[in-house]
């Protein structure tokens, strides 16, 4: 008699698979860096020697070298790094409800990563890049949307970055990070960092990938926004971040100071304030990294809009000080 075929395809198999082998022996130190679950293309960067790094590219199962720095300090223990969503940043050249001239120099393909239109002429429009232009002054194509952008449009590209960490005495090129979109590496602070990293260490960004509460507020003020329908428990969004995606204000984004059952307080003011038509979303502090380890209980935080360093006092203290196979992450 006749059968019919039910099973189905596995796209996932949970396997262990034999990738391309990495282009070079890795040497001592030498680490692995993963974007996170915002980025289309899944990238990893190879820290290979204080010289030589490479992007891995999922997709393609292929490594490709990217624009070389010398790292400052030694890879060894305590060489770490993480990644963070947010890219580059601009104002448009010129722009339309279907494309957009940026103010960069982009070198290859962004396409399936994200624009935010931060303010002026369509803040708030998210939209994906179907196709772009290289060179200077790219050109962004876009699904068409009814919100026309401009030369006031302000950007982030949401390609992120790979911020790299090294080992040993600290020097101006020991903490920089790699721009995916630019394939640029910069140099960050490491004032008040530790001044030496010795041991092993972890670097954690707290990204913005998770949206934990999004609604509409009832009201807003100067560095408040009040949503009459909710019922948080008091501070439990302290040093999260508040984003606003629509309505009036959008596309501004601040740290929570506190927050009551129903009225956020954010550290900073609002350029625009909130009103009863502004939508938002609660997620992870974007602009925050912590650094941990070098054998001591000290928790170090990273500013990147700041590009500044503070330390962190546990609020019950940790049973021993961060040292060798220190891990952790940000749960979210």
């Amino acid at each position: 008699m006749a059968t019919t075929n039910t099973l189905k395809k596995t796209l996932d198999r949970k396997t262990w698979e034999f990738m391309t082998p990495v282009p070079v022996a890795t040497l001592a130190g030498a680490h692995v860096i993963s974007s996170n679950s915002e980025d289309p293309n899944a990238l990893q960067l190879y820290i290979v020697s204080t010289t030589a790094q490479y992007l891995y590219l999922p997709k393609e199962d292929a490594w490709q070298q990217i624009a070389t720095v010398t790292l400052g300090g030694t890879l060894s223990a305590g060489a770490t790094g993480t990644y963070a969503s947010a890219g580059p940043t601009g104002t448009a050249t010129a722009g339309s409800a279907t494309t957009m001239t940026t103010n960069l120099t982009i070198p290859g393909s962004l396409v399936g990563y994200t624009v935010r239109i931060t303010a002026g002429a369509g803040a708030g429009r998210e939209a994906t890049i179907l196709y772009n232009t290289t060179g200077a002054n790219a050109v962004f194509t876009f699904t068409a949307s009814g919100t026309v952008l401009d030369a006031t449009s302000v950007y982030e590209i949401r390609s992120g970055r790979f911020y790299v960490w090294q080992a040993g005495t600290m020097s101006a090129t020991s903490f920089q990070y790699y721009d995916v979109a630019t394939n640029t590496w910069t140099a960050r602070s490491v004032t008040s960092a530790p001044a030496t990293f010795a041991t092993d260490g972890k670097m954690i960004s707290t990204s913005g990938v998770t949206q934990f509460v999004t609604g509409t507020a009832t009201a807003g003020a100067a560095s408040t926004l009040t949503n009459s329908a909710k019922t948080w428990t008091v501070n439990q969004w302290t040093n999260y971040q508040i984003r606003l995606t629509g309505g009036t204000g959008a596309g501004q984004k601040r740290v929570i100071a506190s927050n009551t059952g129903t009225v956020i307080t954010t550290t900073a003011i609002w350029t625009i304030n909130p009103d009863a038509t502004s939508t938002y979303v609660i997620e992870g502090d974007e602009n925050a990294i912590y650094l941990l380890g070098n054998a001591v209980v000290t928790l170090f935080k990273y500013s990147i809009s700041g590009n500044s360093w503070s330390t962190l006092t546990p609020g019950a203290a940790r049973a021993g000080a961060a040292g060798l196979a220190t891990s952790g992450q940000w749960v979210r």
